[in-house]
């Protein structure tokens, strides 16, 4: 399930660069190369840092797959707690709809060692708070959706070894002096600020996985993997959306001209759009559940089955 809204989501992203056009697909992908194009314009990036230590302030990130934007994520971060809120693309479209746009999120809290979870969708608000124990022990099962980010998912430790490179100060990210770790075999190239100090057992669970060797917050990650099949692709969304066929097709048309062009793997990527540090006002990691808040419940399955999440954990990364 959770995998077909991410091959919906991102043909939501395809569609909305191919401009939906009802004309011919050659301006379809006359359309979606301009779209693209853009797309992959430098990010302007907000950086206000001083270096204080322990960070304390928002890291904001833009997750895509190729060219298109897949997933927005909110990181609020101060010396004790940590919230990572998602917005994935069909979510960021909702956004310019309405003042709360559907999100999934999770606030780690060291001090109550506790871990709440939640998720919006429409009206329908529901969260769940767990120890840090039972938190880790449903990330190691792998079988809610939680919040947290699959970035490093790809780095299956269980089934493979690693060689890890990491080169000190190799990179410069927008100023920021950046080590470069190079993981092997995996394709994946992570810089890490070691000037902004979050705490692991934070950063730990807002992103299960990421190595040892990431000694500062990771701003930019870059992962090179095999590019979807459009057949599949189209199959998949022909399944779960009957009634837009028509529309997906027009997108896949448009779309598959510059895929088939494109190198033979799609470079997945995260990179951050601002850093801004300073102290997290009062209730910035706060849920509200008054009348018209979240709603708690006291079992993942429960929330699980409420929210429609399973078989996958948050997005963001490179689900």
């Amino acid at each position: 399930m959770f995998r077909s809204r991410r091959l919906i989501s991102l043909l939501v992203a395809a569609t909305v660069c191919a401009g939906c056009s009802r004309g011919s697909d050659d301006k379809a992908a006359t359309t979606q190369s301009a779209a693209t194009q853009a797309s992959s314009q430098p990010t302007t990036r907000r950086i206000v840092f001083t270096g204080r230590t322990p960070f304390e302030g928002v890291i904001k990130t833009t997750f895509r797959e190729g060219p298109l934007p897949a997933a927005e994520v909110t990181y609020t971060i101060s010396r004790q707690i940590i919230r990572r809120e998602e917005l994935d693309v069909v979510d960021l479209l909702t956004k310019r709809l309405m003042d709360q746009p559907d999100c999934k999120g999770l606030v780690v809290d060291l001090e109550k060692r506790q871990v709440t979870v939640y998720r919006k969708r429409a009206s329908q608000k529901y969260g769940i708070a767990m120890t840090l124990q039972e938190f880790d022990q449903s990330v190691s099962t792998g079988g809610q959706e939680l919040g947290y980010g699959r970035t490093f998912e790809p780095l299956n430790y269980r089934a493979k070894q690693y060689q890890m490179t990491n080169a000190p100060d190799a990179s410069i990210v927008d100023g920021l002096v950046c080590d470069r770790l190079v993981i092997d075999p995996a394709g994946m190239t992570v810089d890490h600020c070691r000037a902004i100090v979050v705490s692991r057992e934070l950063l730990m669970r807002v992103e299960p996985g990421v190595p040892e060797q990431v000694s500062g917050f990771p701003l930019r990650v870059r992962v090179s993997q095999a590019q979807n099949d459009i057949g599949q692709l189209r199959s998949t969304v022909h399944g779960t959306l009957p009634r837009t066929a028509n529309v997906i097709d027009r997108a896949l048309r448009a779309t598959t001209r510059a895929a088939t062009q494109a190198a033979a793997h799609l470079d997945v990527s995260t990179d951050f759009t601002e850093v801004s540090e300073g102290s997290v006002p009062a209730g910035a990691f706060d849920l509200p559940t008054g009348p018209g808040g979240f709603k708690m419940l006291t079992s993942i399955s429960d929330f699980t089955a409420k929210t429609g999440s399973s078989g996958g954990g948050g997005g963001g990364g490179f689900d």
